[in-house]
């Protein structure tokens, strides 16, 4: 009965202290949502109440109401799509370029998904249906970057057949619809909190509560970050989007450009001229393509890649790529402050393509030559010497090497799943005996004022003493902070029940320990932390039990 109430305690406490979990702030995707799309369509349509009307110049004007679906606006679409903060295709995977996350969306599964969704239609069945607005087909992509490409391709490709059969104003809303749930995705690749959290990694639904403390780590230190265009940055995370214009921008930038593709396809497939706003953007924006050519490949079917590298799709270009070193170009284009503006490169990891003196750097954030499009490697440095680099920002005064000195791990959280293992040293009487054990705790708190590691922990002993005795432990215990060394986080004490499981030594009682705890040392391999655990323990079975142990505890 005391087992069932000590693990019913540690299931309301798992329960309780992972609720922050799905703690993200909607309010921000529907405030940026509705930015945005009111933006884009007080330039190019224009608004009859709460209609929007389309100005086309075959069949007439095509109206849509405002509320696309369900008195939704699309801002509200957009932040409906993106309730869940913590599924693995809203994060980037840790340090891979735009490329590299690109290259595993193949055309078979875009494609694959397009089949999904005009079976559905020509099944007469509604895309989007029901009070909760589920998307009609499931994507399965594996980060943030090909999870926003493959929704932002389903709404090209929706509005072009809305165009295409006589302007269909339900194949309309459906596709803004999907570019709403496209822009959840979109946004979430700008925020600092998805972009160093491994969650590709094959251990990291074992340490979930890491996952969410790094997110939250990251998310309040920012992270520097440039665009395939040459833009760098710092950007930050979930509810400090609004916080800075410098992190703003280039997400609003990013959104406004996605829907300016979704309605520039509208237009072009429907026979239309483009609007004044529509006719300025894309000179821009298509990379020294002509827009009319520019669109036509857009609807192309590729793989996820060739949006990127070879089409360079106006929208990707401006996504956001974590760097720790860069190659700043001087331009011959000033700014408001009559500065001359830089543009930027990612260096490299092969030889002569980074800076020789780089130190204090994440290596891993230098991205391979084979993950990067070749016109994002600056011209002096292709085909030259491995001291060209060197040569480079020595003698040219328009280059300089920058680098981005940041912590990109954060520190593993004491909180959620704890594993332990050690070995100690057992006295009763004129016997001493030693031994192992293993065990499974709940992480608590972390730090909670002067109270470090507040946790619950159920550990075997699987020889005390005696080599046919076995003992359960249910303990609970925290430490307080040492001020003395910061080799040592706290100084722990534990007390809990000491439960004899065999028959032949059944007795119970009470445990009590004393011990320091170690700093964290993160693992890198994966989101996850290791610490020793010094201490001396007493068992009160039907002889006292003490002696030191040893803990390794993984977190």
């Amino acid at each position: 009965m005391r087992l069932f109430l000590i693990n019913l305690l540690i299931f309301i406490s798992c329960g309780f202290f992972s609720a922050d979990v799905l703690a993200w702030d909607v309010d921000e995707h529907r405030r940026l949502g509705d930015s945005v799309f009111n933006t884009v369509m007080k330039e190019i349509a224009n608004f009859s109440g709460d209609i929007i009307n389309f100005p086309v110049t075959t069949g007439g004007p095509i109206g849509i109401p405002k509320y696309l679906c369900r008195d939704r606006t699309f801002g509200d679409i957009c932040a409906l799509f993106a309730r869940d903060d913590f599924r693995s295709d809203r994060f980037h995977d840790r340090g891979r370029s735009i490329a590299g996350q690109l290259r595993t969306l193949t055309r078979e599964q875009i494609d694959s998904s397009w089949n999904a969704l005009a079976d559905k239609i020509q099944s007469d069945i509604p895309l989007f249906a029901g009070d909760s607005i589920l998307c009609p087909i499931e994507f399965r992509t594996q980060n943030v970057i090909s999870a926003y490409l493959i929704r932002h391709l389903m709404a090209m490709r929706l509005i072009q057949m809305a165009a295409k059969t006589n302007c269909s104003t339900a194949l309309l809303s459906d596709a803004l619809i999907m570019e709403a749930s496209a822009q959840g995705y979109l946004a979430d690749a700008f925020s600092s909190g998805h972009m160093l959290v491994p969650m590709e990694d094959i251990l990291s639904p074992f340490h979930g509560r890491n996952n969410i403390e790094a997110h939250h780590y990251h998310r309040h230190q920012g992270v520097y970050v440039l665009n395939s265009r040459g833009d760098q940055w710092q950007t930050f995370g979930d509810e400090l989007m609004h916080w800075s214009s410098t992190t703003y921008q280039p997400v609003f930038e990013a959104c406004r450009s996605s829907l300016n593709e979704v309605l520039a396809v509208f237009y072009y497939s429907s026979g239309n001229s483009l609007p004044d706003a529509l006719k300025r953007w894309l000179p821009s924006a298509t990379a020294g393509f002509q827009p009319e050519r520019a669109i036509a490949r857009w609807l192309e079917h590729h793989g996820g890649g060739v949006y990127y590298a070879d089409l360079r799709l106006p929208t990707l270009l401006l996504l956001p790529m974590p760097i720790s070193a860069s190659w700043s170009f001087r331009t011959e284009n000033k700014d408001e402050y009559d500065i001359y503006r830089r543009h930027h490169y990612p260096q490299l990891r092969e030889t002569g393509y980074h800076d020789p003196d780089l130190t204090d750097i994440d290596i891993e954030f230098l991205y391979p030559m084979a993950d990067v499009p070749e016109w994002m490697i600056p011209k002096p440095l292709r085909g030259i010497t491995p001291t060209g680099p060197y040569t480079l920002i020595t003698t040219h005064p328009d280059w300089a090497s920058v680098r981005w000195v940041q912590n990109r791990y954060a520190p593993p959280s004491y909180k959620g799943l704890l594993v332990r293992s050690g070995l100690q040293l057992v006295s009763a009487g004129n016997g001493s005996h030693a031994g192992g054990s293993i065990g499974l705790g709940y992480g608590i708190w972390d730090d909670l004022i002067l109270f470090q590691n507040v946790s619950i922990d159920a550990v075997f002993m699987p020889s005390l003493h005696e080599a046919e005795r076995t003992v359960l432990t249910i303990t609970g215990g925290g430490g307080l902070t040492c001020p003395l060394t910061d080799r040592i986080k706290a100084f722990r004490f534990d007390g809990g029940l000491a439960l004899g499981t065999n028959s032949d030594y059944g007795k119970s009682g009470a445990l009590i320990a004393l011990g320091i705890d170690s700093q964290v040392h993160h693992l890198k391999f994966t989101n996850a932390g290791i610490a020793f655990r010094l201490k001396y323990q007493w068992l009160f079975l039907e002889q006292t039990f003490h002696g030191p142990a040893m803990e390794l505890i993984f977190q």
